[in-house]
């Protein structure tokens, strides 16, 4: 069975591109991303959480803390109470059809399926499209879009930048706000 620690996963897109080149609970902080970007702290080794039946461990970042459950995502994670954004979710999905396992062979063509669902007749505000990406030894993809969050009641523009992986069947998306 595959157990992927998503603490690598929630680095890489805490950080809009940048990463430490560390994985796992002892990641230190990283700095990287867009100009501008502020470097995620480190991951708090004691927040280790489970999820999807143990597919998945994930691990907050130092500081931040855990948003109430919803059935919209997995877990997601604030770095101020007050505020929605910054945060990391993590969502959970079935994959497209045919992509229980994304190899080197088939990379291309999960791109191609990911890319007609998130860049598809429906979808808006695709700021980067979607693009090969690796993360740690799983093949992904990455992508940007516009999103909107509230802050006491108002809608504000945000930019979320997403990478989705595929482990034990199940596709992992991580989107940084």
């Amino acid at each position: 069975m595959h157990r992927f620690v998503a603490a690598h996963l929630l680095v890489l897109a805490a950080l809009l591109g940048g990463c430490s080149g560390k994985s796992g609970p002892d990641a230190g902080p990283a700095a990287g991303g867009k100009p501008g970007s502020a470097a995620l702290p480190g991951l708090d080794p004691t927040s280790r959480l489970d999820l999807d039946n143990g597919r998945v461990s994930v691990f907050s970042p130092q500081g931040w803390r855990r948003a109430s459950r919803s059935y919209d995502y997995l877990v997601r994670y604030e770095s101020k109470p007050q505020l929605p954004y910054p945060a990391v979710v993590v969502l959970a999905a079935d994959p497209p059809e045919g992509f229980t396992e994304v190899t080197g062979e088939n990379h291309a063509a999960f791109v191609e399926a990911l890319t007609a669902q998130v860049a598809g007749p429906e979808a808006k505000g695709i700021i980067r499209k979607p693009a090969r990406a690796k993360v740690g030894s799983h093949h992904a993809v990455s992508w940007a879009a516009a999103g909107e969050a509230k802050l006491d009641g108002t809608p504000k523009k945000i930019e979320r930048d997403c990478t989705a992986v595929v482990v034990d069947g199940r596709l992992y998306t991580v989107e940084a706000w």
